[in-house]
């Protein structure tokens, strides 16, 4: 997996990664699918901003987080107790939030699903 944004790292594309986001976000989500991408954009990086200051790195991370943003809504990390806390952990690295945050959205998917 590529990192994004750090000097001593390989790099990706910043703007391939929004653009890969976007087209993940209309291929999972029915209210994403008719948006144009320039509309989508600013909350994508938006929302790349915010996980790389939970430090994510890789595509696969910051894909997980927008895919999350998108379905809990944009301050989904501040309005769920505990993902804060976990994702500003120094406890864990990007790796493990980015699987505690996988596995936080399929639990809380399915609680919602369940009534």
């Amino acid at each position: 997996m590529k990192q994004v944004l750090d000097d001593d790292k390989p790099r990706i594309d910043l703007i391939k990664l929004e653009q890969d986001i976007g087209n993940q976000l209309r291929n999972t989500f029915s209210d994403a699918k008719t948006l144009p991408q320039e509309q989508l954009l600013p909350t994508i990086h938006e929302q790349i901003i915010q996980a790389y200051l939970y430090g994510f790195e890789t595509e696969q991370q910051f894909t997980q987080y927008l895919l999350t943003a998108w379905q809990f809504g944009r301050e989904f990390n501040q309005e769920f107790a505990g993902v804060t806390d976990t994702l500003a952990s120094s406890h864990f690295n990007a790796e493990e939030k980015a699987t505690w945050l996988k596995q936080w959205t399929e639990d809380m998917t399915s609680t919602l699903q369940r009534g």
